[in-house]
């Protein structure tokens, strides 16, 4: 597993913002050679428009056709909605990203704060384990 944390600047719309960090999902589960890659955002907007693509004229299409485009790099490509009170992660690598000047990504590990997140995550998707 990977996360990243990339710096996104003066985009004021949070359809773009979301559609944007889905691009740059795709893009660094490709430089990474994963084969099967799933990714989940919490932008219903995004997800579907992802899901079952279809041509619009949104502000997001420039986006989602990149990320069309890289479909044929993975074995299996999915994309999953989840609500945003069972995201935490996303929240905390965002919070944890506006703190840098820099992007940064982990590989194998991430920093506490996003490890203790993602187990509250898990919990909540799969409480019995």
């Amino acid at each position: 597993m990977a996360v990243g944390a990339f710096i996104n600047s003066n985009i004021l719309d949070p359809c773009i913002t979301e559609a944007k960090a889905c691009e740059q999902d795709v893009e660094l589960a490709a430089d990474l050679n994963f084969h099967n890659v799933v990714v989940e955002g919490d932008s219903l907007t995004v997800i579907k428009k992802l899901q079952a693509p279809v041509k619009d004229r949104s502000l997001i299409c420039m986006l989602i056709q990149n990320i069309q485009r890289r479909f044929g790099d993975f074995f299996s490509l999915t994309f999953q909605h989840c609500q945003r009170n069972r995201n935490k992660v996303a929240h905390k690598i965002a919070q944890l990203g506006c703190s840098f000047s820099f992007s940064s990504i982990w590989i194998e590990e991430a920093p506490p704060v996003i490890e203790a997140a993602n187990e509250e995550d898990r919990w909540w998707t799969h409480p019995q384990e």
